[in-house]
C-alpha cells in the first residue's frame, strides 16, 4: 500500500532518494524501508533543504509541531525531528553498522544514474543528481 499513489496524489514529480535506496539493496541485503530511513535526512539535507526549504518547513510544522517560522531553521529542525522518530522506532543507523563498504559507494552511485537516469548521466529530482552527488549522499550516512 505504501505507494499506490496516495503519497504522490496532487503533485508531480520524482522520489530521487528510492532509486538511491534501490541500488543500496539491490547491493547489499537490507529492506528497501531501512535503507530509506537512513538515506532520507541526508537527501533532505543535502538536497531537498537547498533546493526548497519551505517544502520540509512545511512537513516540520505539519507532521512534528515545529514552530520555527523561517523556513531555512524550521527545515532543519523538520530534519532532526525526522532523525529522532526513527531513532525512536529503531530504524536509523549508518551504512558503516549494516556493514557497507565504503568503497561501494561510488560504484552504487554510478549504478544509481545507470539503471534510473534513463539514459542520461543524472537522476532527476529537484535538481538533476549526478553520481558525485548521489556519492555525497551515501558519504553523507555512512558513520
Amino acid at each position: 500500500m505504501a505507494l499506490v499513489g496516495i503519497a504522490s496524489a496532487g503533485r508531480g514529480g520524482t522520489f530521487p532518494v528510492h532509486a538511491i535506496e534501490h541500488t543500496l539493496s539491490a547491493h547489499y541485503d537490507i529492506s528497501h524501508g531501512r535503507g530509506l530511513a537512513i538515506l532520507t535526512p541526508a537527501y533532505f539535507e543535502l538536497v531537498v533543504k537547498q533546493d526548497r526549504p519551505q517544502r520540509l518547513a512545511r512537513l516540520g510544522r505539519t507532521v512534528f509541531g515545529v514552530l520555527e517560522e523561517d523556513d531555512q531553521r524550521a527545515a532543519q529542525a523538520a530534519i532532526e525531528a525526522l532523525v529522532g522518530w526513527y531513532k525512536e522506532i529503531g530504524v536509523y543507523g549508518t551504512l558503516m553498522e549494516l556493514g557497507i563498504k565504503r568503497e561501494d559507494l561510488r560504484l552504487m552511485a554510478e549504478e544509481t544514474v545507470r539503471v534510473s537516469g534513463g539514459g542520461n548521466n543524472f537522476i532527476t529530482g529537484t535538481r538533476e543528481l549526478t553520481a558525485d552527488e548521489i556519492e555525497k549522499i551515501y558519504e553523507a550516512c555512512y558513520e
